[in-house]
């Protein structure tokens, strides 16, 4: 009975952390089509929620989770502040002080949103390998491991690729050469994206949590309906 009534209270904080995120959201979605500049002013508060609903979702308490948020945090802000400081990896950029408190031209913030980013991207890819596993076709090429990592990097990618005009539109950071986002901004996303997808499937925590599957399809959504309604792309 214990163990049913758990299963059940981890499903019910699945629940409501989407119905929470969810809500947010569609505040932001709206105050972003309105034209609130407020909502803008934001964002950092809705990624520290995010990250929260994140963590209170969570059905178990393993080390690993806090192993992956140190890397998935600490490899993304260096890989941010590598971009920044020399454009090698994603092209010359810049962050505005939308994101709140900076160190060497990198939101600290933006650690975070590597974590959401990955976490949420990598338990998608777990997601629809599952689905697609249950399914009539087999694919024996890749092991599971191989399948997630790559598909978890190439959903990353994609809520990338959706997000970059939006941000730019939103003042969070600043494209120089000429505005557009250059092709090496998205080579190195992907690369960071499989080393940290490949460290989410490694340390193998978490698996029975649908919050973070669930917020990678609400954060797909809600930058669909923003490129859609107010930049129309």
């Amino acid at each position: 009975m214990a163990s049913g009534l758990f299963s059940w209270e981890s499903e019910k904080r699945d629940l409501w952390a989407v119905y929470v995120a969810a809500f947010f959201h569609l505040v932001g979605l709206v105050g972003i089509i309105l034209d609130l500049g407020f909502v803008t002013s934001l964002t950092p508060y809705n990624l520290l929620l995010t990250f929260f609903l994140i963590v209170w979702s969570r059905r178990s308490r393993e080390s690993e989770f806090y192993q992956f948020l140190f890397l998935s945090f600490s490899i993304g802000w260096i890989a941010e502040w590598i971009g920044v400081n020399t454009g090698v990896l994603f092209g010359q950029y810049h962050y505005s002080r939308v994101l709140g408190l900076k160190i060497a031209g990198v939101p600290v913030l933006i650690g975070i949103n590597w974590f959401i980013v990955m976490y949420s991207s990598g338990a998608a890819a777990e997601w629809l390998v599952r689905v697609f596993e249950g399914g009539t076709m087999k694919v024996k090429l890749l092991s599971r491991t191989s399948l997630v990592v790559l598909l978890g990097a190439t959903l990353a990618v994609l809520l990338d690729w959706l997000m970059e005009p939006v941000a730019v539109m939103l003042g969070y950071w600043e494209w120089l050469n000429g505005g557009s986002i250059p092709a090496s901004n998205y080579q190195s996303w992907f690369i960071v994206s499989y080393v940290l997808i490949a460290f989410y499937r490694l340390l193998g925590f978490d698996k029975g949590n649908k919050f973070p599957a669930r917020l990678y399809f609400l954060l797909i959504l809600f930058f669909v309906l923003i490129r859609i309604i107010v930049l129309k792309s």
